[in-house]
């Protein structure tokens, strides 16, 4: 397996973990939507991809930075910035991100 692939199998793994912890094995989408959270949950996260990379690898699995989310409500979402921007400070607060100051 590539590099890549191993650190999102570790993100899984690490999310997985956090949100039995949680206890959160619900959609948290608070919009209305066609939710299928019985078929099934995906991990949101407030950024692209992209964003994460030359960060500490730890916000991929930051509560801070992800959201359990039904497929219908994470691509509702996935493509509206504003939408996402807001639904992240409802269910999270601000970005807590600095590179000075890394808080997860």
């Amino acid at each position: 397996m590539g590099k890549q692939t191993n650190l999102n199998t570790k993100a899984n793994q690490k999310l997985k973990e956090l949100f039995e912890e949680k206890e959160i094995d619900y959609c948290e989408l608070d919009l209305p939507h066609n939710c299928t959270a019985f078929m099934g949950l995906t991990n949101a996260h407030r950024h692209k991809r992209d964003w994460y990379k030359g960060k500490p690898e730890e916000l991929l699995w930051s509560y801070n930075q992800v959201a359990r989310i039904c497929l219908p409500g994470h691509m509702m979402i996935e493509h509206d910035k504003e939408k996402t921007v807001e639904l992240f400070i409802r269910l999270r607060g601000e970005e807590n991100y600095s590179p000075d100051h890394f808080a997860i």
